[in-house]
């Protein structure tokens, strides 16, 4: 059982494994450990491992810890987090509406200095990783020292953690050193400093990694089992020798078909569609090619794509014949559905706005009217969205090699399966009052409408050899098992 000051402070019910988690920390944290603590929780995407921080929060706020830094690699990762922590009216929000332990109620603040912080209240200060060690080591007036530090009992919470090694960070600068010595000199200012790292993709095939971490890791939960126990989308291959414009229709038509699926189940559901280009010039053309597609689009053109359909895309052409949707409606629900004005950009490298960074983190949201957004290299991290079922590939490119007679998959490749694995988080919906809402429910119903709600399909070319390339890096992450399928 967990204590109360836990379970009654957050917004939603904790999962089998989210309680292992938590019973772990317990054990450990009730086994007076030696100092200064050092933990990881390696977990997989969309797991939790934010719901994991904030009950950790709130065990450690009654044993006396007030202050938390909470740092990670990436500014744009940062709005979304403060959803998950200090706005209350956000639908990522994930303590209760109003907290108590120990009978008294409780605030959670953003604070922009310790100085300022509620000796009873849990007090935060967001950060990147790359501005909190400049900070600390290169003074300047009205920024967080050292000095500053130590006199609090502070409970450091990295996220994205795999970044944080010496090995693969950016902060190597000779004048003061790497992230590890900063972390050293926080917690030998004062030992009772805590430090609590999360992510889902440690390198532990690494020795220097594996050697660090092999006593600190204190919870795992990898993607493999993640999806074996059915908290994950399933995640599908679809491959069209079709030319772009017509994949592109093919994949909005199968969202349209979700959204259909929903409606007539009482499900709320807006799905979204990801097109993925390889750089930004190509990233506007797309988006523009694509308008113009929309804007010609016909219901005879509708009529061709269903004539020579196969697969579940002819399932969802079933669908709207037995339902009575016709050609001409459907063509115009496509147009208004994707117009310009629910379309969203982001190009690799930009500095997002407050504004977009709310957009792309509210996806699910009702008064969020975006079906599509257009992407370069972004949201592989920090991203969280459940209603993302369709990722298109733009580009036909490859960058894996043969090394030694063994084919190395390419960089590109490996990002394309960080994005997919982001895209399999579980959308989570209800069809009696007996089922899981957050586990698939249709692997062994195959005919099942509402088995389109469960599944992410990710376009493609039709490229024997890239194929082979994807399914070997999703297989290896375990967000798939085409080798045993």
């Amino acid at each position: 059982m967990l204590p109360n000051d836990i379970t009654n402070n957050l917004r939603h019910k904790p999962r089998a494994y989210q309680i292992d988690a938590l019973a772990a920390w317990l054990k450990y944290i009730d086994g007076k450990p030696n100092k200064p603590v050092q933990l990881l929780f390696n977990m997989a995407t969309g797991s939790g491992k934010t719901y994991i921080m904030a009950a950790l929060m709130l065990d450690l706020y009654r044993r006396g810890w007030r202050n938390f830094l909470f740092f990670v690699n990436s500014t744009n990762i940062l709005e979304k987090t403060r959803d998950n922590f200090v706005r209350v009216n956000s639908p990522k929000y994930l303590f209760a509406p109003s907290i108590k332990i120990d009978g008294k109620f409780v605030r959670v603040r953003e604070i922009r200095s310790f100085y300022e912080s509620d000796p009873n209240a849990i007090n935060i200060l967001f950060t990147t990783t790359q501005r909190l060690h400049k900070d600390l080591n290169v003074p300047h007036e009205n920024r967080i020292s050292h000095a500053e530090l130590a006199q609090y009992n502070l409970v450091l919470i990295g996220d994205e953690a795999h970044h944080n090694n010496a090995k693969n960070n950016l902060y190597r600068q000779a004048a003061f050193g790497n992230w590890e010595s900063t972390v050293e000199k926080i917690q030998r200012q004062n030992p009772r400093t805590m430090l609590l790292e999360f992510t889902a993709t440690m390198d532990f095939e690494d020795e220097t990694i594996r050697d660090k971490y092999h006593k600190r890791t204190l919870f795992q939960y990898d993607l493999r089992k993640f999806r074996q126990d059915g908290f994950s989308k399933e995640v599908l291959l679809y491959t069209a020798s079709d030319d772009l414009p017509e994949r592109e229709l093919q994949a909005i038509i199968l969202s349209q078909y979700r959204k259909f699926v929903a409606q007539k189940n009482d499900i709320s559901l807006k799905p979204v569609v990801m097109f993925k280009s390889r750089t930004v010039y190509e990233n506007k053309t797309s988006l523009a090619d694509f308008e113009l597609l929309l804007l010609h689009l016909t219901p005879e053109k509708l009529s061709e794509i269903s004539a020579k359909s196969t697969g579940v895309l002819r399932n969802a052409f079933a669908f709207f014949t037995s339902n009575n949707i016709r050609f001409e409606q459907l063509c115009q629900e496509l147009q208004q559905d994707f117009c310009p004005e629910n379309l969203l950009r982001m190009d690799g490298g930009q500095q997002i706005s407050r504004q977009t960074q709310h957009a792309v983190n509210t996806l699910e949201a009702s008064d969020n009217n975006y079906r599509a957004i257009f992407a370069v290299d972004m949201l592989k991290e920090g991203w969280d969205v459940l209603n993302l079922f369709d990722i298109v590939r733009l580009y036909e490119t490859r960058d894996g090699k043969t090394k030694n007679g063994v084919y190395i998959p390419g960089k590109t490749t490996i990002s394309e399966a960080q994005l997919i694995g982001r895209g399999a988080r579980y959308f989570p919906f209800t069809i009696d009052d007996n089922c899981d809402k957050y586990r698939r429910k249709f692997d062994d119903d195959l005919e099942n409408d509402l088995r389109i709600l469960e599944q992410l399909y990710y376009h493609s070319a039709h490229d024997v050899k890239y194929i082979q390339e994807i399914q070997q890096v999703l297989d290896e992450t375990g967000i798939t098992n085409f080798a045993n399928e």
